[in-house]
């Protein structure tokens, strides 16, 4: 992502939010499936500027098949275990919120 900034200089959440599509860990652990981005991107989970996180953490994985990025649930099950074993997320009491 190019910026007006100068080099070593931070994003900040306002970028952040213009830029990406965020959501929250607890709506990501939620999740059943790995849903396409296509799926997703006008359902009402995006975290929106006011949302401001804790962290950020930027997810990119390679898909199973040409048809589905995780047929097999593997890569989501991974991801959600990370976030609840290495950094103690659990649903409804994610960074700090009931």
């Amino acid at each position: 992502m190019s910026n007006a900034r100068g080099e070593g200089e931070r994003l900040t959440w306002n970028d952040v939010a213009a830029s990406f599509r965020v959501v929250s860990a607890d709506q990501f652990l939620s999740l059943q499936r790995m849903i396409r981005h296509q799926e997703l991107r006008d359902k009402p989970m995006w975290l929106k500027w006011k949302d401001q996180p804790l962290t950020l953490l930027f997810i990119s994985h390679r898909w199973e098949t040409l048809d589905h990025p995780d047929a097999s649930g593997r890569q989501l099950r991974a991801i959600q275990q990370f976030l609840r074993t290495k950094h103690s997320i659990e649903p409804s009491g994610v960074e700090g919120r009931s």
